[in-house]
């Protein structure tokens, strides 16, 4: 072989090589891109559920809320993706479960009270501290809150002589 053919079989193999790379890598690039704007859209959906400084829940959240987020990320599963993306993702599931056992317990603490403000007869108090408890280290304002209503409960419980009784 001589000097020129084998710069042309290199210069072949490298145009092959590089072709088989754009073709492999390329498509990944892409669905990466769309891999990041769909973590970015969840992002966004997970902020919504949170006030401004992520302490408080937004009005208006429902289980539906969390629901269509879970609807999102149930499409990333089983997915390659770089780590960064992995990572955002990552912080997105974390700040979700955690906005969900806030709504957990807004849920539970406005159940011990009926519409009027008092206890509920068969009001599991003990239930709703410990998820209180719970959430507490993370979400002390939102906690707080919410123990201004679980504390009502537990007053008007213990004053009355009827909740006392029930087991």
């Amino acid at each position: 072989m001589d000097r020129k053919t084998t710069v042309t079989i290199i210069i072949v193999f490298v145009l092959v090589l590089g072709g088989v790379l754009v073709w492999k890598v390329g498509p990944n690039k892409s669905e990466g891109a769309e891999i990041s704007k769909r973590v970015a859209s969840m992002e966004k959906q997970v902020d919504a559920l949170y006030t401004d400084n992520k302490e408080m829940l937004a009005d208006g959240v429902t289980q539906k809320s969390f629901d269509e987020v879970y609807m999102v990320f149930r499409k990333e599963e089983g997915k390659e993706m770089s780590e960064e993306i992995a990572g955002r993702l990552n912080t997105v599931i974390m700040e979700l479960s955690m906005a969900e056992n806030m709504f957990k317990l807004q849920e539970r603490t406005n159940a011990l009270v009926d519409e009027t403000g008092a206890v509920v007869e068969n009001a599991d108090i003990e239930a709703v501290e410990k998820l209180a408890a719970e959430l507490e280290r993370d979400k002390p304002t939102f906690v707080a809150a919410q123990r201004v209503i679980i504390e009502k409960a537990i007053a008007q419980q213990k004053d009355s002589p009827q909740m006392q009784q029930t087991p």
